[in-house]
């Protein structure tokens, strides 16, 4: 899992906008709720900048709401969309879909973002190509309004990736792992269901470059022999799930060529 530490960023003066830092800092937490938002302010590129001010007269739903909708008009970017939306946990009920519920805890939380998000930060990812992005609201009925393209039509959704809790008693991490290897098998048939695919791909490259959003860990596209590598993840998780202690895991690895 991705790690940001506060320290070091403002070591490396790197600037960040303050919707870029919501995303890296999303899986911190804070005693206040509206300090999520009010605690990045001192170190955000645009600190004292912003037509924004710390506002605890208003609530945690307010302030959510508020912040999301006015840094985004302000900033011309819809950065926090990647935190909201389906397959993010919420826990607060009165808020738009729009909105990401930074008061979410999961274990699945990358703490930086998902990793299309990265791959848009990095400019390596824009399926509207050059088309520019216009962003207002319509304040009485909370409403976001994006311009965009209709591409293609959404028919099938699958559910998100179940996490797998780090432990060393493999019983507490069976359950996990089993619920992971049922969300896989759902996939690869969603997956299954669009063949012959309009790339004329490989079932098996669609899947795994899907996953991984086709982008290596340094930001390239990986090479065709990359799929090694998502073929041993596979490997791996199911024979985690046979075996009754990390040790056994990693013996029959080992001997497996894991």
């Amino acid at each position: 899992m991705a790690t940001f530490s506060i320290a070091k960023h403002r070591e490396a003066r790197v600037p960040h906008a303050l919707q870029e830092l919501l995303l890296f800092c999303r899986a911190f937490e804070a005693t206040d709720d509206r300090d999520i938002i009010f605690a990045l302010l001192g170190i955000a590129s645009e600190s004292g900048n912003h037509v924004l001010t710390p506002d605890y007269g208003s609530s945690v739903e307010e302030v959510f709401i508020n912040w999301t909708r006015d840094l985004m008009i302000t900033d011309n970017a819809l950065t926090l969309l990647h935190a909201a939306g389906i397959g993010n946990p919420r826990i607060l009920e009165n808020i738009p879909s729009w909105v990401p519920d930074l008061t979410a805890r999961s274990e699945s939380i990358d703490s930086k973002t998902t990793i299309f998000g990265q791959k848009a930060f990095a400019g390596l990812y824009k399926a509207g190509g050059a088309f520019e992005v216009s962003v207002r609201a319509d304040y009485e009925k909370n409403r976001l309004i994006v311009r965009g393209r209709i591409i293609d039509t959404v028919e099938n959704v699958a559910s998100p990736r179940p996490a797998v809790r780090d432990h060393e008693d493999v019983n507490i991490m069976r359950p996990d792992r089993i619920l992971r290897n049922k969300w896989a098998q759902e996939t690869m048939a969603l997956v299954k269901s669009l063949l012959p695919y309009p790339t004329g791909e490989s079932f098996h490259d669609v899947y795994w470059r899907t996953l991984i959003a086709n982008m290596s860990l340094d930001m390239t596209v990986p090479p065709p022999g990359f799929f090694y590598n998502f073929d041993r993840y596979i490997e791996w998780d199911e024979l985690a799930v046979e075996c009754k202690s990390r040790d056994e895991v990693r013996e029959r690895a080992e001997a497996a060529g894991l």
